[in-house]
């Protein structure tokens, strides 16, 4: 994962919403590969790369949002219904970080 903004100083006095924050995750399933990709909560601002249902390539999800709503949680399904999940909270500064989900038995 990585978190292109943070939100640490948009957090109080009604500003939240004049700041923005990008993160980046990579999921793949190299056994029975990535059936679903999805965020909650879910948004407009979510772009997948790479994903057709069955691939075990690697899958890119960028999830965007104003800093009014600083977790997301973004989850993969694999083809034997296990599911991974990753917790995104931009109260604080993370940047140079990288996180995979990798799903299967």
């Amino acid at each position: 994962m990585m978190n292109l903004t943070d939100c640490g100083d948009y957090l109080y006095n009604g500003v939240c919403s004049k700041k923005n924050w990008v993160s980046e995750s990579i999921l793949q399933d190299t056994d029975s590969g990535l059936y679903q990709v999805r965020a909650n909560p879910e948004t407009a601002s979510m772009d997948v790369i790479g994903f057709t249902p069955g691939t075990r390539d690697q899958v890119q999800v960028t999830y965007a949002s104003h800093c009014c709503n600083t977790e997301v949680e973004v989850i993969g399904v694999d083809g034997q219904g296990n599911v991974g999940k990753c917790l995104i909270n931009m109260d604080c500064k993370v940047s140079g970080s990288m996180l995979s989900i990798n799903q299967g038995h």
